[in-house]
């Protein structure tokens, strides 16, 4: 609390849902795109899935502790 004003903050679950299905989405999408032309390459069309995967799992499980969802 800084003069007398106290800030809060709250996460807005839109936000949060824009944040987490636009990468996916788009990481889907590039797996689709690989496919369609390189349909016997499997593993390099799932790398860039599963790291956006494992980037917002380390994310919720370095900062889901300490964010309150009322």
């Amino acid at each position: 609390m800084a003069f007398g004003v106290e800030a809060g903050y709250a996460l807005s679950f839109a936000m949060l849902a824009i944040y987490h299905i636009v990468p996916i989405i788009l990481a889907f999408g590039f797996w689709i795109y690989w496919l369609k032309l390189h349909p016997d390459d499997l593993q390099n069309a799932s790398v860039p899935t599963f790291t956006v995967l494992n980037v917002m799992a380390v994310f919720w499980w370095l900062l889901g502790r300490q964010v309150d969802i009322l």
